[in-house]
This record gives structure tokens, C-alpha cells and sequence, in this order.
């Protein structure tokens, strides 16, 4: 926004310039390829497209895991499903396992840009 580019190595992880999706009316394509989440037990999810994968695992960090009965591995269709109602892991084992690869590539790297 202040006319500086972004400082690399400098910036932090995940650090990128969104401000084209903010001054242009439509952006033709997403500015990231994927987007990684984290729920506030540590539960990590990426999406990328209309995917959202949900890794079902809390942290061994966490003390006290509320709501364990939704820690679990979960794949959405947001196009279709926006409320991720229906788990669609079962139908499509090969996206939750590609999102689950790049997740822990991303994890493994440190950074997502």
C-alpha cells in the first residue's frame, strides 16, 4: 500500500501482497494458490480451489481438547457444501491426500509463498 515491495526472506512466513484484491473491482485469478488454517486447538486445514481439507488432529501441546468428536480428518467442497456439512474425504481420497501433502510440505518448509 506504501509503495514498497515485499522483503523476501525478511517478511514474515506467509507474507503476501493481497493489494491488487483490494483496489481492483475483480481479480481474474486467486493470489494464492492455497491457503493453510488453523483452528485455535491447533487444528490445521488448507484450501485450495473449492477444496478444504481438515487434517483432524489436534497438537500434542494442547491440554484440553474440547469438542474431540469433530477432531477429524475432513475434506469440503465449499463450492457446493459452504456450511461443510457433508465430509466428502470417503469420495475423494486422492484430493484429501494431494491437500495433505502439500499441508505437511508447507509445514515442512516453514513458509507458504
Amino acid at each position: 500500500m506504501i509503495g514498497k515491495p515485499i522483503p523476501g526472506e525478511q517478511a514474515a512466513e506467509d507474507s503476501v501482497n493481497v493489494l491488487p484484491a483490494i483496489l481492483v473491482d475483480s481479480v481474474r485469478a486467486p493470489i494464492r494458490s492455497s491457503n493453510v488454517l488453523h483452528s485455535p486447538n491447533r487444528n490445521f486445514a488448507i484450501r485450495q480451489g473449492r477444496w478444504k481439507y481438515i487434517e483432524g488432529e489436534p497438537s500434542l501441546a494442547l491440554r484440553r481438547v474440547s469438542r474431540r468428536d469433530e477432531l477429524k480428518p475432513q475434506l469440503d467442497d465449499l463450492t457446493e457444501d459452504p456450511g461443510e456439512q457433508n465430509n466428502l474425504l470417503s469420495d475423494h481420497p486422492e484430493i484429501a491426500s494431494r491437500l495433505a501433502d502439500l499441508l505437511n510440505e508447507l509445514r515442512t518448509r516453514g513458509r507458504s509463498r
